[in-house]
């Protein structure tokens, strides 16, 4: 026996050497070469700091997550050779998803020196010097000893001190602009005592470039804008200079001539509204021209625009020049042209726009003013699209009332898009679903032979939805500019359920307006909203358990008639493309059954027994909700983020409501939220957990919380999170069947603390996530018994499944 376990231990010794052996970086880097620990940068100023200078340092080191290298182990799995020599399996698991062996590159430690010397020039640090030291790397455990041929690569940053800006003044030889440049340089960041910064220059350039392409000056480039700079002072300043130049042209190879910067104004637009590219087989550029006049509002002046058809117009010629915000005789405008481009984009029917500038020739250059015309062509993409998907799902039910506990379910969705139904950029939805959940215990020869038996759940639901891309009543156009992207919305749905022990109808209407005011802000406004829900209960067995439940947790199970008015404003701060730090924000307010409590109380309607209103037999709920969502987003690093968040909202029912209707009430644990509970298992405050069912949601009238992550590259399309979560929410109004639930000013020793890991599979589509979260203040326990973490570290944390980032 003794002998059998110590073979056994031998084989796996051996597994693991031979799995040790196959992964190592060495057999991926040439014979003599070194492979790159790491980065390290010292510098002899605080001006500059070292993570900034590493920025520059042209080889990376391998990614290390905990203090491991698991991509370039993970690479080094596969066998040496070139990509096109391994395997194919090898190829596009352990070199697709793996990062290879960083080896030490001497020609690249030379141009990251000149990279850091140039950058620190720049930033008016002249003369500074940067050497480089390789070190062998060592254990602590053997100091005396090199590391298998690993170095880390030094860089001594010798930085003197920086430039001050002790002069700034601006030369323009045009006075007739010279007044402009003036007041472009009011809002100068270029100022005396400054540090001297070329990147804080040349984005001065481009804005002074920018604004005088806004006053109208067409043909300014940045090549008329040059900077002089004067170090003989002494002392560590600056005397600088900026020159504006005169646009100059050659007569002659003898003659060279000055001229002035002109303003432009627009003269014709010329609109190819369905453009093809003259590089298609068999196109054939005849187009058959159409003037057509149109004034945008009452203050501006009547425009001609061109209409150059090759063959039908597939969109209406009104849509487009409502989209179109220059004008003829108006002065040129960047802003304006990015205005119309916008505008035409949110009309969702063309794969390409484009809108030119063309500078007139033949013209008398003399005068101040100078023309310039437009060509706008825009070629629009096929109206019609069908999308289908199916999903499958496994579900657990309560079991206090079902006697089967599990069940596997099948959904298929099919979607139909028209986004040019009546040729004025109207899009139509259509959207049908049909879901249904099967027994497992389907086979089972106790259960009942009829259709129903079959199924513990199925669902039908369709939805028709028409956008158009303009405010419709009761607003004109001439009250808005269409530079605001706006759209109206009028959407219907109908969606029925039926399970072994209820059936419910669901009806809603939708009529809204969407817009935006800036690039990052965007708005809706809902006017109306309906939303009916007639629920049967047909089974006795679920009446007997509702009949246990709280007087709220019925409600939520009752028949529903809500309408409302809501108001949401979005501030997305995020730069596409960029990994700058920036904030979001959301903001929702609304208010239902106000309307409806003022008709029945004008019509002197009859009040049930509860002292409610019914419309269509069911009492309409009366409520106002608001709610609150802030993120900050902190790149440390090219592939790292960290997010800060804050959310929280109230609810308030009144008149005709005793509570908030089931869709409206705040809820706590899940995937997005607090990941260490189950979903919608957290709270109301410090309600115990054996106060309700486990398996009944909890809901509250307020909510407050938020989260911490850090979110990190592991390897390949592998991404790890660690993150903690905070808060909870409350009951309004106290509950004698929920104890503890009700908020008060003691409520942040009520606040749930949550920590925990997990991983994002970054696909191409979209990114699959998988959290585990621990417990780590339970305010659902006795006060003194809180703090569970040390107790249940070993227990099984709560795995939550999500797609893409919850925040």
């Amino acid at each position: 026996m003794k002998m059998t376990i110590c073979r056994f231990r031998l084989i796996v010794l051996a597994l693991c050497v031979g799995i040790l052996a196959s992964c190592s970086p060495f057999k991926h880097i040439s014979e003599n070469g070194m492979l790159l620990s790491k980065n390290k940068v010292e510098v002899s100023s605080k001006d500059f700091s070292k993570g900034t200078l590493a920025n520059l340092i042209l080889q990376d080191p391998n990614t290390e997550v905990f203090g491991m290298k698991l991509g370039m182990y993970f690479y080094s799995l596969s066998p040496r050779g070139e990509d096109s020599t391994v395997s194919w399996f090898s190829r596009h698991t352990f070199r697709s998803w793996g990062e290879k062996p960083a080896e030490l590159d001497e020609n690249m430690i030379f141009q990251s020196q000149q990279n850091i010397s140039q950058y620190l020039k720049t930033k008016g640090s002249f003369g500074s010097t940067i050497t480089d030291t390789i070190i062998f790397k060592r254990k602590w455990y053997a100091p005396w000893l090199k590391y298998k041929r690993r170095v880390v690569v030094k860089y001594n940053v010798k930085a003197n001190d920086r430039y001050r800006i002790n002069n700034f003044t601006t030369e323009v030889k045009d006075s007739v602009i010279a007044k402009r440049i003036e007041e472009i340089m009011k809002d100068s960041p270029i100022k005396r005592g400054e540090f001297y910064d070329e990147d804080i220059l040349s984005e001065e350039r481009d804005r002074v470039v920018d604004r005088m392409h806004e006053y109208g000056y067409f043909s300014f480039a940045a090549q008329y804008v040059n900077y002089l700079v004067d170090t003989a002072n002494g002392n560590n300043t600056l005397n600088l200079t900026m020159k504006i130049g005169n646009p100059v042209w050659r007569p002659n190879d003898s003659i060279v001539r000055e001229g002035r910067h002109k303003v432009y104004t627009i003269r014709n637009i010329y609109v190819y509204p369905n453009y093809q590219s003259s590089s298609l087989t068999g196109y054939n550029q005849v187009f058959d021209t159409t003037i057509v006049f149109h004034k945008q509002t009452k203050h501006s002046a009547l425009t001609r625009f061109f209409f150059l058809n090759n063959g039908e117009q597939p969109i209406k010629t009104k849509p487009l020049l409502r989209s179109m915000l220059f004008q003829k005789d108006s002065v040129y405008s960047p802003t304006v042209v990015k205005r119309t481009y916008s505008a035409l984009s949110q009309l969702r029917n063309f794969k390409f726009i484009d809108i030119k500038p063309i500078e007139v020739r033949d013209v008398d250059w003399r005068k101040d003013t100078l023309p310039v015309d437009f060509e706008l062509k825009i070629s629009i993409s096929d109206p019609i699209s069908i999308a289908t998907g199916a999903e499958a799902t496994y579900s657990q039910t309560n079991a206090s009332y079902s006697k089967n506990p599990s069940n596997f379910g099948l959904g298929y969705n099919l979607g139909f898009r028209h986004s040019n139904i009546f040729k004025g950029a109207e899009i139509l939805s259509l959207n049908t679903k049909v879901s249904s959940e099967i027994r497992s215990d389907i086979f089972s020869r106790s259960r009942e032979l009829n259709f129903w038996s079959y199924f513990s759940a199925f669902e039908v639901g369709v939805d028709l939805g028409i956008e158009f891309p303009r405010f419709l009543a009761p607003f004109a156009t001439k009250f808005y500019s269409m530079q605001f992207r706006p759209h109206t919305t009028v959407k219907t749905g109908f969606n029925y359920q039926k399970r072994p022990e209820s059936q419910r109808h669901i009806f809603n209407l939708t009529y809204g307006y969407t817009w935006i005011t800036s690039e990052k802000t965007s708005h809706w406004f809902f006017p109306a909203e309906i939303n009916f829900v007639d629920m049967d209960i047909t089974s006795d067995d679920y009446q007997r358990v509702l009949a246990s439940w709280s007087k709220r947790m019925r409600y939520q199970v009752s028949d529903h008639f809500v309408t409302d008015m809501r108001y949401s404003y979005l501030y997305n701060g995020q730069s596409i493309g960029s990994r700058q730090p920036y904030r979001y924000f959301s903001f929702n307010a609304e208010t239902g059954g106000n309307l409806l409590y003022l008709i029945s109380s004008v019509s002197k309607a009859v009040k049930d027994s509860l002292n409610q209103y019914y419309i269509f037999r069911i009492p309409f709920s009366q409520y106002a909700r608001t709610d609150v969502d802030f993120r900050q987003y902190i790149y440390p690093t090219e592939r790292q983020t960290l997010v800060f968040r804050f959310y929280g909202g109230i609810g308030v029912s009144y008149g005709n409501a005793k509570m908030l209707p089931y869709e409206k009430n705040f809820f706590g644990g899940g995937p997005n939220n607090l990941r260490a509970w189950e979903l919608r298992s957290l709270g109301p405050g410090a309600a115990k957990a054996d106060t309700l069912s486990s398996n009944v949601e909890r809901s509250g009238d307020i909510a407050i919380g938020g989260n911490i992550e850090y979110r990190f590259p592991i390897f390949g399309f592998i991404e790890g999170g660690a993150f903690m979560d905070f808060g909870n929410v409350w009951l309004l109004r106290p509950q004698a069947d929920l104890s503890g639930g009700a908020f008060s000013w003691d409520f942040y020793k009520e606040i749930a603390v949550g920590i925990g890991v997990g991983l994002r599979f970054n696909l191409t589509i979209l990114t699959l996530r998988l959290d585990a979260g621990w417990k780590l203040y339970d305010p659902a326990q006795d006060l003194s018994a809180r703090f569970v973490l040390p107790k249940s570290v070993l227990k099984s944390p709560a795995f939550q499944f999500g797609i893409n980032y919850p925040f």
